[in-house]
């Protein structure tokens, strides 16, 4: 059977119809060192803050969970491994279960965000559409990384004012339930009252650091700046610079070669 024009664009046409719908209900993928026994397992899907276990997590970790969740992403998959355990112990779970999806750590520590930072840009290498959450990794220098960079955040609950990093649980469910058309830019961030903002804000974002912003009595989004901080003018522009270009361009890539698999690949010559 020869391959026709028309088949092609029906694939397409149907595909395109429902792009912004999907790219609004992204997937979270929140890694928790967690000692407690609970039910043995080490992976969890979870649709809505009802569903979190009591028994299955720390009161801490239960709360990122939640956070997480609070944005309205697709769903926050939860990898729970030891406290001695890295992000490859992780990994190995959470890529049997997702395909893609906003990766962090919860309360994550140094050596994780450089790891998360290795991880990531091994996974652009293979054409991957993984994304990261950081806390002021260092140089990471990738589109499909955002490196929160404020150090202080005050949450509205008894919390109260933390270091930075203890967000990145928040932000990876803030960036899951973005879209291509309503970008993360100016978001609300209704579970803070304040941040610490560094002296020269424009510098800082040039440089490649997400920051959040204090608007009145409410923290925004800053602008949707990813990682990227240097760019050759074809394979890497400025327009990359933006989380929701990304995104587009990612979204598009995967219906390709998902399109190319399912109904090309070993049907045709």
């Amino acid at each position: 059977m020869a391959v026709t024009l028309p088949k092609i664009l029906v694939t397409f046409t149907q595909l395109a119809t429902s792009f912004i719908q999907r790219s609004a209900r992204g997937i979270a993928v929140l890694i928790v060192r967690d000692d407690t026994a609970g039910t043995g397992k080490t992976f969890f899907q979870y649709g809505d803050a009802t569903q979190v276990s009591d028994t299955e997590f720390t009161p801490a970790n239960q709360q990122y969970i939640k956070d997480a969740l609070s944005f309205g992403p697709l769903r926050v998959s939860v990898v729970k491994i030891k406290t001695a355990d890295d992000l490859a112990a992780a990994a190995a779970i959470f890529t049997q279960y997702e395909k893609t999806g906003w990766v962090t750590f919860a309360e994550g520590s140094s050596d994780d965000w450089s790891d998360l930072t290795s991880w990531i840009k091994a996974q652009e290498a293979a054409y991957k559409s993984w994304k990261a959450v950081c806390f002021k990794a260092t140089a990471p220098d990738s589109m499909h990384i955002v490196n929160l960079s404020n150090e202080k955040v005050t949450f509205a609950d008894t919390r109260g004012e933390v270091s930075g990093e203890k967000y990145c649980a928040s932000l990876a469910g803030l960036l899951a339930s973005c879209n291509v058309e309503q970008g993360a830019t100016n978001k609300l961030c209704p579970n803070l009252t304040r941040v610490a903002v560094p002296e020269d804000p424009d510098t800082a974002v040039g440089a490649g650091k997400f920051l959040l912003i204090n608007d009145d009595d409410e923290v925004r989004v800053g602008v949707d700046v990813n990682a990227l901080t240097t760019t050759n003018g074809t394979t890497l522009t400025d327009d990359m610079k933006y989380i929701e270009t990304v995104e587009a361009m990612d979204m598009l890539r995967d219906d390709i070669t998902a399109t190319f698999r399912d109904e090309y690949l070993g049907k045709y010559r």
